[in-house]
């Protein structure tokens, strides 16, 4: 998923959509909104992001959504948040057709740091992992069937 995010999104310099969550500039550098319910209400003004996706991508740090956009190196998370801000009308036409593919998506970045990491203790379970590559599969056949196989 992120490899496929990574390619939609095209990471570039000149993409300029995180500037949405820059409070202030401390001369050229961006100091991001910290206010997370800020965040979220910036998240919610499109069509199908849960209240849950919201709050959950709301945690993300500015900056990394920043070089999700302008650079690419970054994980899920901050991806789905890019592509969110750059993409807008896509993020509400997946959720049409699949309704809580963001959700989802969230987990698995979540079940992923904190369930599949070396140092953790905590392991997924084998319906857990069933469920996360189901969900896997269907997004990606629903974002090839909305925008072609980049």
């Amino acid at each position: 998923v992120e490899a496929w995010l990574k390619n939609f999104i095209q990471p570039n310099e000149s993409n300029k959509d995180w500037e949405i969550l820059v409070e202030r500039w401390n001369g050229k550098k961006p100091v991001f909104q910290c206010q997370k319910r800020l965040i979220e209400e910036i998240y919610l003004r499109v069509d199908g992001v849960s209240d849950y996706a919201a709050k959950r991508l709301a945690t993300v740090r500015g900056g990394n959504i920043q070089s999700a956009m302008t650079r690419g190196n970054q994980s899920l998370k901050p991806m789905l948040a890019a592509m969110l801000l750059r993409f807008p009308k896509v993020v509400e036409h997946l959720s049409t057709q699949l309704p809580n593919w963001l959700d989802n998506a969230i987990r698995l970045a979540d079940d992923r740091n904190q369930k599949a990491s070396h140092a953790s203790v905590a392991v997924l379970t084998k319906e857990e992992v069933k469920s996360h590559l189901d969900s896997v599969d269907e997004l990606l056949k629903v974002l090839e069937r909305i925008l072609g196989s980049n």
